[in-house]
C-alpha cells in the first residue's frame, strides 16, 4: 500500500515543469507521443530509444523527429515504410475507432453495419414485392439500381 500511496508522488514529480503548468492538453500531447513511438514496428528500436532519452516529451519535437527519420530512410534509399506513415496509421487505428459511413456510428465500419444491412434487407424486399405485382419494367430497372 506504501508503493500504490507514493505512486501519485512520483507522477508529479515527473511532470515537465510545475505542476500547476501541467494541464490535460499537455497530458494527451505526451500520451499522443508515447502512442507514436510505440506504434513503430521493431526495425525503429534504435530511433524509439533516440526518442525517448529526449529531456521532455514534446509532440512537436516527437513530429519533427518522425519527419527527419523519414528524410533519411529516403535519403538513403531505405525501402521501409515511414515512421510517420506507419504513426498515423497506428495514431488512426489506436486512438480513435472506426465510423461506420452508412449510419455514423462509432466502432464499426459499414461492413459490419447492421442498420445497412437491415436497409439492404428491406430495398431487396420492397424491390421482390414489386416484381410479384407485375410493376413495369422501369420500376424493376430501379429497384436493382437502388440495391445494386
Amino acid at each position: 500500500m506504501a508503493r500504490a500511496d507514493k505512486a501519485p508522488q512520483d507522477i508529479k514529480v515527473l511532470h515537465p515543469g510545475s505542476p500547476a503548468g501541467f494541464t490535460l492538453d499537455k497530458l494527451d500531447c505526451e500520451l499522443l507521443s508515447i502512442t507514436l513511438i510505440h506504434a513503430l514496428p521493431t526495425e525503429y528500436n534504435n530511433f524509439a530509444s533516440s526518442l525517448l532519452l529526449l529531456d521532455l516529451l514534446d509532440l512537436n519535437k516527437c513530429q519533427s523527429a518522425f519527419q527527419n527519420e523519414e528524410s533519411q530512410c529516403i535519403a538513403h534509399n531505405v525501402s521501409v515504410s515511414s515512421p510517420s506513415n506507419l504513426a498515423s496509421l497506428a495514431l488512426s487505428s489506436s486512438s480513435t475507432p472506426p465510423i461506420c459511413n452508412f449510419c455514423g456510428g462509432i466502432g464499426y465500419t459499414d461492413a459490419h453495419c447492421f442498420e445497412k444491412q437491415r436497409a439492404s434487407a428491406d430495398a431487396k424486399q420492397k424491390c421482390k414485392q414489386k416484381e410479384e405485382t407485375g410493376q413495369t419494367q422501369q420500376a424493376q430497372v430501379e429497384c436493382k439500381r437502388s440495391t445494386g
